[in-house]
């Protein structure tokens, strides 16, 4: 029996496995956007619809335009390829020890960033393992300049990194970029080539951001000096998030056993998630407990890798 415990990974490996246009006809059916928000009950009625394919139930829910031919399909794969923004003209190729790509003469793609926050070094990370050169532009938020009219208007939110596309628009979250650099370049895969890999390690890194990252962030708000005249700080916040910090650590360090990569024999985007993560914690004054040996012994390897100097 496979299992894959986070409903959007779930969704995911779904829909890309034989039963994906179907899956895509319900998601359709029941106005879903984003996997992401889908809870236990939606998750149960898509199971049921699934299953009702699978044993001559109800008609399937994909509307025509899914259910295309062979060259239909080739059709809207030359049509993707024609939407690539220009700077992306081919595929690259990883290769660690020679200058990375650049961009062709007249690109406006640039990434704004701030060395030092996660992450920024997270989607840094993953660009030096795919070998894509993007020009950045640093944005300083210890001084707030993240914060400035000008840049709000990049990302009202005020967050790094930020990828400014060719059009002059922007994408704002570094896992949304990264997911968009891999479908324009998608060798050396950092996502999987299967649907079971991809949803494996998007779990994973999911993992990586929600269970280590973000404890971490929690607990640098609620403890450092830094961060006193800007959130009002709480000592069991800090605590809890301690606690969570090692109840995802344990997961992991099970998870990776005696593996290379987080996720199996080739880096993802869950190691530069969880490279980000952890020397993020050296700064929060947050030290990795050494009881977790597989994840020690993994980043201190990962922390050789080139990459991880970005």
């Amino acid at each position: 029996m496979i299992l894959v415990v986070d409903a959007s990974a779930a969704v995911e490996y779904l829909l890309q496995t034989t039963v994906g246009l179907r899956v895509a006809g319900i998601l359709e059916g029941m106005k879903i956007a984003a996997p992401e928000l889908l809870d236990a009950e939606v998750l149960s009625v898509l199971r049921r619809e699934v299953l009702a394919g699978h044993h001559g139930g109800r008609p399937a829910l994909a509307p025509a335009g899914h259910r295309g031919d062979r060259s239909e399909r080739a059709a809207r794969l030359n049509a993707s390829r024609r939407d690539r923004p220009c700077c992306f003209s081919r595929p690259l190729v990883y290769a660690p020890v020679k200058p990375h790509v650049t961009a062709r003469r007249g690109q406006r793609m640039k990434i704004y960033d701030f060395v030092g926050a996660p992450n920024p070094k997270k989607l840094r990370v993953y660009l030096a393992e795919k070998g894509i050169d993007i020009p950045c532009e640093s944005v300083n938020i210890v001084t707030g300049e993240n914060r400035s009219p000008g840049f709000l208007k990049k990302n009202p939110l005020g967050g790094l990194p930020v990828l400014e596309l060719d059009d002059g628009s922007h994408l704002t979250e570094s896992l949304a970029i990264i997911e968009y650099l891999e479908e324009l370049h998608p060798k050396p895969p950092m996502l999987g080539t299967t649907p079971l890999e991809r949803a494996r390690v998007r779990e994973l890194e999911r993992i990586c951001e929600l269970g280590v990252l973000s404890a971490v962030a929690q607990i640098f708000q609620n403890t450092h000096p830094f961060m006193a005249g800007r959130f009002k700080q709480s000592a069991d916040a800090a605590e809890n998030a301690r606690n969570r910090l090692a109840a995802n650590l344990k997961v992991l360090d099970a998870l990776i056993g005696g593996r290379s990569f987080v996720a199996g024999s080739r880096p993802s985007i869950a190691d530069c998630t969880l490279l980000a993560a952890l020397e993020f914690s050296e700064f929060a004054q947050v030290p990795l407990d050494p009881a977790f040996k597989n994840v020690t012994r993994w980043y201190a390897g990962f922390k050789e890798r080139p990459s991880a100097q970005a």
